[in-house]
Parts: C-alpha cells; sequence; structure tokens
C-alpha cells in the first residue's frame, strides 16, 4: 500500500493525527507501509522484518500495534475491576 493508503484508510483518526500533527511524519517508509497490513492482520501470524538500520522497522512494529490498541479502546469496554 502507500502511504496515503496507509494513513488515510487503515489509521484510526486518532493515531493518523498523533503521526501527522505530533510526530511530523508525512511519509513511511517502504518497510512500514509493506509491514503494516500484516502485523494488522486479525488472523495472527508471525511477522519477520529483516532491514537495515534506520529503515523504520521499531515504528513499522509499533504502529500498527498502538492503532489496534486506540480502536479496542474506542469500541470495547474496558474491565477495570480488581479480582
Amino acid at each position: 500500500p502507500t502511504t496515503e493508503e496507509v494513513i488515510n484508510t487503515m489509521l484510526h483518526p486518532r493515531v493518523k493525527s498523533a503521526v501527522q500533527e505530533k510526530l511530523g511524519f508525512t511519509s513511511l517508509t517502504y518497510v512500514q507501509r509493506a509491514s503494516f497490513p500484516h502485523i494488522s492482520n486479525p488472523h495472527g501470524g508471525d511477522v519477520v522484518i529483516r532491514s537495515e538500520t534506520g529503515s523504520g522497522k521499531t515504528l513499522a512494529y509499533a504502529l500498527p500495534l498502538v492503532n489496534q490498541i486506540v480502536k479496542d479502546a474506542d469500541t470495547e469496554k474496558i474491565d477495570r475491576t480488581f479480582r
């Protein structure tokens, strides 16, 4: 996918805002674009990214995970009772 496809169709609006406005990202690296759909896949599976230093691997792993946490927080009530 392109940067625009990931940012405009796959990211939660709050994550999109944080990425663009707070972090100042205007584009994603190839590694980040290519891995996003695989890491975001709800059916799971392992994802291994092998790329050079500075290619954006950390954000490639983190962005889909943070995106899912924010989506879940908006759609699911979190049980905060102590058991």
